[in-house]
């Protein structure tokens, strides 16, 4: 870190979407960043994240404590809620979260 400034590296994986808890259940995704690992798999905004890498994703929280015991770089399954409420399964290759200054 001090060599460069920032840190490079931060060992935390994410999917880089802005979420929200819903009442039933599972995490609204609000928001998808272009090119990111949950935009690459195909993830949209209004759809639900019920589960990542088998565990269930009931609240936001308890998704980033999934995201926290996962890699970056590692391929998982993410379940999700579509609009016409069907669910679906994803493959996400996790990013690694860049910290900022």
């Amino acid at each position: 870190m001090i060599e460069k400034g920032s840190v490079e590296r931060s060992g935390r994986a994410f999917l880089r979407v802005r979420v929200g808890s819903i009442v039933g259940g599972g995490v609204l995704v609000a928001g998808v960043t272009p090119g990111g690992p949950a935009a690459k798999a195909g993830i949209k905004p209004g759809e639900i994240i019920v589960a990542v890498d088998g565990k269930p994703t009931p609240t936001a929280d308890v998704l980033v404590a999934v995201l926290a015991g996962l890699k970056p770089g590692r391929r998982v399954s993410v379940k999700v809620l579509q609009r016409n409420r069907k669910v679906r399964t994803v493959i996400v290759t996790l990013g690694d979260l860049h910290g900022s200054g």
